[in-house]
């Protein structure tokens, strides 16, 4: 299974839930934990369902642990600016704070 059908696949059934009333407004956060690939977050948001019930939808990602940081691509499914926006996340390996990357 492919990213894009495992992160469609999570928006629908979470739309099927409870339709309007409980998506409704609402941010939907995917986590994304499977190894299967490069996926291309433009391609997803081009087949997001129709009509989206959620206000927004974020897919994040554990992209690995690198010097003891945590490092995470996030990205909002929208791409009314030309592309979806996504970044690169790195949280101190203290965590006692984190820095971000704007990459698309």
């Amino acid at each position: 299974m492919t990213q894009k059908t495992l992160i469609l696949n999570a928006i629908e059934q979470k739309q099927q839930k409870g339709g309007e009333a409980y998506a409704g407004g609402k941010t939907l956060v995917v986590f994304l934990d499977a190894p299967v690939g490069e996926w291309k977050p433009n391609v997803v948001a081009r087949d997001l369902p129709d009509p989206l019930l959620f206000a927004a939808v974020w897919v994040v990602g554990l992209r690995g642990v690198e010097d003891g940081e945590y490092v995470y691509n996030i990205t909002c499914l929208d791409i009314g600016g030309g592309d979806a926006p996504a970044f690169l996340v790195r949280i101190n390996k203290n965590f006692d704070g984190w820095n971000v990357t704007h990459v698309q």
